[in-house]
């Protein structure tokens, strides 16, 4: 079962972005340079980094040279689809597919919210070119000019896109729309129903950014993301809010991602990963997709006591029957989960010493950011004030 989805686009003409494949260096900040609030597409590409370095470093560490013995042979292209999904012949019965989800999702760049660096992949790339463009933090509205150029765009969204687009921007320091971020920056296309916002904060070793899509009723979504160079934790989540709305291919589905992991570091350049705990929640319903269906995985751990996948699959109450209704998606015994052995060390896929890994639902199923209690997206971002969680918890949203 697969779930499909579509990015939202801030033109028309940039739709064709979502498709394109993945830049090999994005507007990359060198090691050791100093972030600013006001240039979002470096803080971006941090944090980027240092997810690809995260789901590397779960089946290589330079300094360990850990292999996991179910990703031994494999590269990125032969484990993983461009969606992030594990390749062919894995499925959910597969002992290996919830650890392998859990590397796919961080190292493909899938440029749409099915991936962590997909959630974020075409503001960061629009972000490059507003700062290219000039970006005037004074509060009022700009029409800006973007050229598509080498600077922040690939040679086939050049070829495909090609000449400048404009927007109206409006970037405030600290940003309007949520002060705890010491900048904003808010892209309204005229005509389009649809509004993005970008927001960065920059506290000593410690960078921040949050977007917001904003297409109207039932079709919002996020993504968060903060490294501490200092220490190497690193926090991530994209919530996508769409099961609603009901046009095919871009709705009928929600997506929740969540990260962290603490990470060695070389001045802004990360290392090795030292443990992870990771959450990934996907359903969805017709008319937007074909069917209803649901997946949650969760991975904990570090690579020297063990890591350890789960996987749970959505029904109605019976294991191996599908949702009969989306109300299915809100009872916690409706998740039944596909028991496996693995457990991933520096040596080992089988070792014995991680224990029962992340709990599934229990309480609530908020994670799935469906049912009555669950925190929207629009007030999460509207509220936020920071993140501090050191392990995700799949019983809160």
């Amino acid at each position: 079962m697969k779930f499909s989805s579509l990015f939202v686009v801030l033109l028309s003409v940039t739709c064709m972005m979502v498709a394109c494949s993945k830049k090999s260096d994005d507007v990359a900040a060198a090691a050791g340079s100093t972030y600013s609030a006001e240039k979002p597409s470096a803080i971006m590409t941090g944090i980027s980094n240092a997810i690809v370095a995260t789901g590397t470093g779960l089946t290589t560490a330079s300094t360990a040279g850990v292999q996991h013995q179910e990703l031994k042979p494999m590269l990125v292209a032969s484990a993983c689809d461009s969606n992030g999904e594990p390749n062919s012949p894995l499925n959910y019965g597969s002992s290996a597919y919830p650890g392998t989800l859990t590397y796919c999702k961080m190292v493909i760049n899938s440029q749409s919210p099915d991936t962590v660096q997909g959630g974020f992949a075409l503001v960061k790339n629009i972000s490059c070119a507003l700062e290219k463009a000039g970006l005037v933090f004074d509060g009022q509205a700009h029409s800006t000019s973007i050229t598509i150029d080498s600077t922040c765009f690939s040679a086939k969204q050049i070829s495909e896109m090609g000449g400048t687009m404009t927007i109206s921007v409006t970037a405030s320091k600290p940003a309007a729309f949520n002060t705890y971020f010491d900048a904003g920056v808010v892209l309204d296309v005229t005509g389009q129903n649809m509004i993005f916002k970008i927001a960065t904060k920059v506290s000593g070793t410690k960078v921040e950014f949050a977007t917001m899509e904003d297409q109207g009723t039932n079709k919002k979504g996020l993504s968060y993301g903060s490294l501490d160079t200092a220490d190497g934790s690193l926090r991530y989540e994209t919530r996508m809010e769409r099961i609603d709305c009901t046009e095919s291919g871009s709705c009928g589905w929600n997506r929740h991602i969540k990260l962290f992991a603490d990470l060695t570091m070389n001045g802004n350049t990360p290392g090795d990963v030292e443990s992870v705990s990771f959450g990934y929640s996907n359903i969805q319903s017709t008319p937007g997709q074909s069917g209803l269906g649901g997946l949650l995985v969760t991975a904990s751990g570090n690579l020297t006591t063990g890591i350890k996948a789960r996987l749970w699959q959505a029904s109605n109450g019976t294991v191996n029957q599908l949702p009969a209704a989306t109300s299915d998606y809100n009872t916690p015994g409706n998740w039944k989960e596909v028991s496996n052995t693995s457990c991933y060390t520096k040596s080992s896929d089988s070792a014995g010493t991680c224990g029962s890994g992340a709990a599934g639902f229990t309480s609530n199923v908020n994670f799935l950011l469906f049912g009555p209690s669950y925190t929207a997206v629009s007030t999460w971002f509207t509220n936020f004030a920071g993140a501090t969680w050191n392990a995700v918890d799949v019983s809160a949203d």
